[in-house]
């Protein structure tokens, strides 16, 4: 079963890997009905969005969901569901997520964000006091897709960059040092750009808090994306009003949509994005990919890519 969001291209190509061995069958996302309830009875593998208490209540043996984060699935029984995997995109979103974070610093470096406040207002002001990336330090917490792909654009710009995994014994290619998540506050100390691309869940909950802002250097700026309960949002509004952070770029936030009364949408400093950084038109072709790809893998019996334990929260590549 298919829910839409694909393209009739995407959905042919589907249908024409599992030709002869399933059939195919395509609703649209927000299905619910007691007619969708009755074919997900009857569905082994279910290809894109659908909510997790009616996964949970089918006998469905795989979810090939078409987002990254999955901490919305956590507490309806999937996690404890038999013989079930998840697999997820995150791996399709980690070229537009790096470019999106990108763009945000290189518009906070160069001040972008106040030229077009300039020109909304037809005011002509030369201003002097725009930074360079060239030779400055930057940390990436998160080494999947989306920070690997970050840390090549940074290496590009030749920043020298340090990043943070769980598994610090890995490190990872272009990267000079990787340190543990336990060595944080040592990580962002030296850096004048934090990025933080992982995902939410328990452990993960405001592990960008008081301590580690004040732990980072005067003037660094901070950037986030993946889910908003990484950060204590509250944490981070000080550091930036009382002028210890340079300022942020933030796609996530701890309550969305943002509300109007929250201080980040005043601060000169802070570009918001509403969670918007891993889209792109060229997403579909690539999930299509993904989804294509992990189905052969099923029929064959073998390991399916970007399968997540939501018992974890940690997916494996």
């Amino acid at each position: 079963m298919a829910l839409d969001a694909l393209t009739d291209a995407n959905f042919k190509k589907i249908a024409a890997v599992i030709d002869g061995w399933a059939t195919l069958s395509r609703w649209p996302t927000d299905a619910t009905g007691a007619e969708f309830i009755a074919e997900l009875n009857r569905t082994e593998v279910l290809i894109g969005w659908a909510l997790p208490e009616l996964m949970a209540a089918s006998p469905l043996k795989v979810y090939l969901c078409g987002s990254a984060g999955m901490d919305s699935h956590l507490g309806h029984g999937l996690e404890s569901k038999t013989g079930f995997q998840i697999c997820n995109a995150g791996s399709i979103m980690g070229i537009p997520i790096a470019e999106h974070l990108f763009g945000l610093m290189l518009a906070l470096t160069r001040q972008i964000n106040v030229i077009l406040r300039q020109q909304a207002e037809h005011r002509w002001e030369r201003r002097w006091r725009a930074g360079e990336l060239y030779e400055t330090n930057v940390c990436i917490v998160g080494l999947g897709g989306s920070g690997a792909e970050l840390a090549r654009r940074c290496s590009a710009f030749n920043m020298k960059v340090t990043g943070v995994r769980r598994d610090a014994g890995k490190g990872h290619p272009g990267i000079g040092k990787v340190l543990p998540v336990s060595q944080l506050c040592d990580a962002v100390r030296d850096a004048d750009h934090v990025f933080t691309v992982i995902p939410g869940g328990t452990e993960s909950r405001h592990l960008f808090n008081d301590r580690v802002f004040a732990a980072m250097k005067p003037g660094a700026c901070f950037y986030s994306a993946s889910r908003g309960s990484v950060t204590d949002e509250a944490a981070l509004i000080r550091h930036l009003q009382s002028g210890h952070l340079g300022g942020a770029g933030l796609d996530v936030f701890e309550s969305e949509p943002l509300p109007a009364s929250n201080p980040l949408w005043a601060m000169d400093n802070v570009i918001i994005s509403p969670h918007s950084a891993g889209l792109s038109h060229r997403l579909p072709d690539r999930f299509c990919e993904l989804t294509c790809a992990n189905l052969s893998r099923y029929r064959r019996s073998e390991p399916l890519l970007n399968r997540f334990d939501l018992r974890t929260m940690s997916s494996s590549r």
